[in-house]
């Protein structure tokens, strides 16, 4: 979607005569930067390939990313206190920042739709909450990581929130999950049943989150030839948080198999291949803050994935990471921040020239630089920041590394530079 074609339905909306009538809330994000590398060309950015996530980020975000959301407030003032109608939408763009005006973005689109839903409640009806539309449907970011690592399958469905149960309380979702071939008559869907129980008190200030969900799709074909075969997958996980008297503490553990290995709705499409049904996941995750007074504070981030493909053979693969951001803040408004990670991954389908496993790849990262922040808590936005950054890598992902990053060929290193800024509203 063209941004000129939103500004317009933007400005239409709210200048009708029925949005003068109808409350309006804005929310957003914005992340924002530049930077050169070590040979003073534009910045690389560089991942642990296999990693499932963007590991120690910090100095390692080399495009823009920002959102704008609004919602509607479409019940009056004067309802029933906690009854209400809304209807929300949120435009999302992603461009590469490399100059003032690109010529394309990095999805090929000037804006992204990300979420068009509407949810209500009236309490005489019951005290649930109803959704349908596209939307994020995702539980906290681990954010050393910029990562939903638990519970994420955002996507297009319906749903209910709130459902009481004898402890906590209960949601459950329908998600449907096209593809995106063409043409798209004889290919199958994927459907999801999610079920969420929040709020099950383990303690006096920590809470568990179970997670299940079941996911199906039917043979089909796409009329070019592809033919689709019957799949199928489950997920289960379990999030422990507790609040701390200096910080809090998560711990997640999450076992996904066939169209749910993955463990969201982003990526799969409906299976060419019965092996997959086979296939599995499992993820462990334990994320941190600590504060030591009113100077230093720690996030930390442990997280690991066990996975088989499926296939006959050499199947298996293995990430761990394990990541450190530490602030020292100086000031109510200024402090320092350092960043340190590891990460390792290993898969027996990775193989050398004479057929031997190419064995086990590591990447390091340490970032360093000050930080301007609207005020003393680390969650505090907006924030402006420098940072340096230098990331290397062992001799066994030197040429996994020149494959995806050609600057990179031959190289166990690199450094990058820059300026950054972060904001939410």
């Amino acid at each position: 979607m063209r941004t000129s074609y939103v500004l317009l339905i933007t400005v239409f909306l709210l200048a009708s005569p029925k949005a003068q009538a109808t409350r309006f809330d804005a929310s957003g994000y914005l992340r924002a930067g530049t930077g050169w590398n070590g040979s003073e060309r534009r910045m690389i950015c560089v991942g642990n390939s296999g990693a499932s996530t963007n590991e120690f980020r910090l100095g390692n975000e080399c495009s823009f990313y920002g959102e704008l959301g609004l919602t509607a407030h479409h019940e009056a003032e004067a309802a029933e206190a906690g009854d209400f109608f809304d209807s929300h939408v949120r435009f999302s763009m992603f461009p590469e920042g490399r100059r003032l005006y690109d010529s394309a973005d990095i999805n090929g689109r000037g804006v992204n739709l990300t979420e068009a839903f509407a949810d209500a409640r009236y309490r005489d009806i019951g005290p649930v909450t109803f959704w349908v539309g596209k939307r994020f449907y995702r539980e906290n970011d681990i954010s050393i990581f910029d990562w939903y690592s638990f519970a994420d399958t955002s996507g297009v469905g319906a749903g209910v929130q709130g459902v009481p149960m004898s402890v906590g309380e209960l949601a459950i979702a329908h998600l449907i999950q096209g593809s995106e071939s063409t043409p798209s008559t004889g290919v199958p869907i994927i459907q999801f049943l999610d079920f969420r129980w929040r709020d099950i008190p383990l303690t006096e200030k920590g809470q568990l989150l179970l997670w299940s969900g079941y996911a199906w799709s039917s043979r089909g074909d796409d009329g070019t030839g592809t033919r689709y075969v019957p799949g199928h997958g489950a997920v289960l996980g379990a999030q422990w948080k507790q609040e701390l008297s200096f910080g809090r503490n998560e711990l997640a553990a999450i076992y996904g198999h066939g169209l749910m290995q993955g463990m969201n709705l982003y990526g799969p499409n409906p299976m060419t291949n019965p092996e997959a049904n086979e296939a599995k996941r499992i993820r462990l995750t334990e994320s941190f803050e600590f504060s030591a007074g009113d100077t230093w504070t720690f996030l930390g981030v442990l997280a690991t994935d066990e996975v088989d493909s499926g296939a006959a053979q050499r199947s298996r693969s293995t990430w761990r990471s394990v990541g450190l951001r530490s602030f020292y803040q100086a000031h109510p408004h200024w402090r320092m921040l350092l960043e340190v990670g590891h990460s390792r991954y290993q898969s027996q389908s990775e193989v050398d020239a004479q057929g031997l496993e190419l064995g086990e790849r590591t990447m390091n990262r340490v970032t360093i630089g000050p930080e301007l922040s609207i005020n003393r808590s680390i969650w505090g936005r907006p924030v402006l920041r420098a940072f340096a950054t230098y990331s290397s890598w062992n001799d066994a992902n030197i040429a996994k590394m020149g494959s995806t990053t050609t600057a990179l060929r031959g190289q166990s290193e690199t450094w990058n530079f820059g300026y950054q800024t972060e904001v939410w509203f």
